[in-house]
């Protein structure tokens, strides 16, 4: 698996594209900007979400698993990037794929 980072919406979204490469492929962290400015834009703006009346804010994220790769974005903020973070992201990812490869049709005994 190799890694690409992309930040747009002013530096506030970054996003973590994953994808299958050969080992012999060299690693290109450097973050790309603006890449996908648009629709980290529209991300960023749709991810904070109010619980009613409270003070209670909800941040989101975004995690995109398919056949050809796997793309995780969040805010630009330390607290969403930390390691225990990443083993849960982790976790996550793997459980989405596990769910989407269930048959559809499960034929009970």
């Amino acid at each position: 698996m190799r890694a690409r980072v992309h930040i747009g919406a002013h530096g506030n979204m970054v996003a973590v594209e994953f994808f299958p490469a050969d080992k012999c492929d060299p690693w290109e962290l450097e973050p790309k900007f603006d890449t996908w400015g648009d629709y980290l834009e529209q991300i960023g703006n749709a991810l904070p979400h109010s619980m009613g009346v409270s003070q209670i804010v909800l941040e989101g994220l975004v995690h995109v698993v398919s056949d050809t790769g796997i793309i995780i974005v969040k805010r630009n903020e330390k607290r969403f990037w930390t390691r225990s973070l990443a083993r849960e992201d982790a976790g996550a990812t793997l459980c989405k794929r596990m769910v989407t490869t269930i048959p559809k049709e499960v034929n009970p005994i």
